[in-house]
Order: C-alpha cells, then sequence, then structure tokens
C-alpha cells in the first residue's frame, strides 16, 4: 500500500504514541472509503494515511494551510465556528488544539457529532495536570514568544501565524475531564496515556536550571513532570 508522509513515527519518543499510530492505520485499513479530519492543522498534518484516506485539513490561518501539503481538502475556518457535518468522519485528530480553546468541552461535543459509528477521535496536547502547563497558563504570551526565539531557536516564531499561539489552558482539557465527557456522550477509551513530552526532556537535557527544577518537582510529585497526553477515544457503534 502506498503511504502519503504525514508524520514520521520515529520522531516520537514515546511508546504511546507509536502504538496509537499503528491502532489508526489498523482502524483505517478496515474502513470503507475512509474520512479523516485533522481539526487545528497547522502548517503540517502529523500521521501517516494511506493514499486511500481522504485527509481534510481545518485551521483559521490561511498562510498555515498554504504550509500544510499532503491535504485533500483544506478548509480556513475557526473550529469553533467550523459547521461539522455529523456522521462524517472515521478518524478525527485534535493535536496540540484544545489548550487553544476558550471551551474545550463544546468542541469535543461537536467532534464526537462530527464522528461516524465507531470513529476515533485522537486528542494529544499538554496535561493540565503538569508543573509545566501551569507555567504555560499562567505566564503572558510573550514569555512564550521570547522562549521560542531565543531558546528554541526559532527567530520567526509569533510571526507571519507562527506560533507560539495565545494559551487558555482550560481545566477542560484535563485527560480525566474528557474522558468523563466522553463516557457520559456514550463513548470509550481505547488508549490514554500521560508522559514527559520531548520539549520538556530536551530542556532538562539541555539546561542545568531545569534539571534542578525536575529534580525538585519530583521530589513533591513525580506525576507534575507528566507534561503531555495521548488519548484515543471512540464514539460508540
Amino acid at each position: 500500500m502506498n503511504r502519503r508522509r504525514i508524520m514520521d513515527p520515529e520522531s516520537s519518543a514515546t511508546t504511546s504514541a507509536r502504538l496509537v499510530y499503528g491502532l489508526i492505520q489498523r482502524f483505517l485499513s478496515r474502513r470503507s472509503n475512509p474520512r479523516v479530519l485533522d481539526a487545528g492543522c497547522g502548517s503540517q498534518s502529523r500521521w501517516v494515511s494511506p493514499d486511500e484516506v481522504h485527509l481534510v485539513g481545518v485551521d483559521k490561518s490561511q498562510k498555515q494551510l498554504d504550509r500544510c501539503e499532503h491535504l485533500d481538502e483544506a478548509i480556513c475556518a475557526d473550529l469553533q465556528e467550523f459547521p461539522l457535518i455529523p456522521l462524517t468522519y472515521d478518524v478525527i485528530i485534535c493535536h496540540d488544539v484544545l489548550e487553544h480553546v476558550e471551551q474545550p468541552a463544546q468542541l469535543i461535543r461537536r467532534f464526537h457529532e462530527g464522528l461516524k459509528p465507531g470513529g476515533l477521535l485522537v486528542l494529544a496536547g499538554p496535561n493540565y495536570r503538569s508543573f509545566w502547563a501551569q507555567v504555560t497558563k499562567y505566564t503572558p504570551h510573550l514569555v512564550h514568544i521570547w522562549y521560542y526565539r531565543f531558546y528554541l531557536q526559532q527567530p520567526t516564531a509569533g510571526r507571519d501565524d507562527r506560533g507560539p499561539f495565545p494559551t487558555f489552558m482550560s481545566p477542560e482539557t484535563a485527560p480525566e475531564r474528557v474522558m468523563t465527557l466522553w463516557s457520559k456522550l456514550g463513548g470509550r477509551s481505547i488508549h490514554q496515556s500521560t508522559f514527559v513530552g520531548r520539549q520538556q526532556q530536551t530542556m532538562t537535557e539541555n539546561s542545568r536550571l531545569f534539571r534542578f527544577m525536575t529534580k525538585g518537582i519530583s521530589w513533591v510529585e513525580p506525576k507534575w513532570l507528566l507534561s503531555s497526553y495521548l488519548s484515543v477515544l471512540q464514539r460508540s457503534t
């Protein structure tokens, strides 16, 4: 089967990401004429799909969409206002998006409506319960831009519709609250994991200050270091 390159599974250091990658590919191979929505795709979709998959990307920035290759259909719209047609998609992917939304629970309900029976919702992003998520929530956006430009050496950060983007980090994004909501909608969890994200790993490896902070946090509560989460939720059949 020919494959269209969207995300290299080996680019993730986490075992859970590779497991989810395989799970999605097996799931799609069993669906007829599958449709996948990358909700808030930005400048690049993050998954590898068979050529048979119709990949739709939605983002509110046309500049970001223009940079995004491999989409079969690109839609410039705000996710919170985008008219999501019920029972349309086999898989909806929402990666590093919910933390930028003021009412993520409302968006998750709309994702549920947009999935076909038995369809999958893949969510990934910062773990609200982690120390780093709270730092992100309560620091000004200008600090985030400074960090990207000078620490991560991304001089175009914050310019020309490039991240980092303003972050709300609503409590509704906490993995357990998402799971509770999904259960109320009649769905179930296929995969749930929290882990130390790559960015936090890099900071700890390269900065003595971050290593000191990480050690201190681990003494108080090790779970606060689990900066990222990955969830796969299934709509009832």
